[in-house]
């Protein structure tokens, strides 16, 4: 499960199956209760578009692949 779907389950009303939903996916539960206390006010509004991914310029050492940053907007 992508971080921008652990997002989306914030959105719900009861917050009982989308929190074992994550859990499902995130093995950390205080990451889980820290994602599910904030994320519900800062992108409750938000109909989407939760993540932006930069690319970084340096290739990995060892197998030259590109890397990305994934930031929350």
């Amino acid at each position: 499960m992508p971080p921008c779907q652990c997002l989306s389950l914030t959105r719900s009303s009861s917050p009982r199956l989308p929190c074992a939903q994550a859990l499902a996916f995130i093995y950390d539960k205080t990451l889980v209760q820290l994602l599910f206390a904030g994320a519900k006010e800062r992108y409750g509004e938000r109909n989407g578009g939760y993540t932006r991914v930069k690319r970084e310029p340096m290739l990995r050492r060892g197998d030259a692949s590109e890397m990305a940053v994934i930031e929350l907007v």
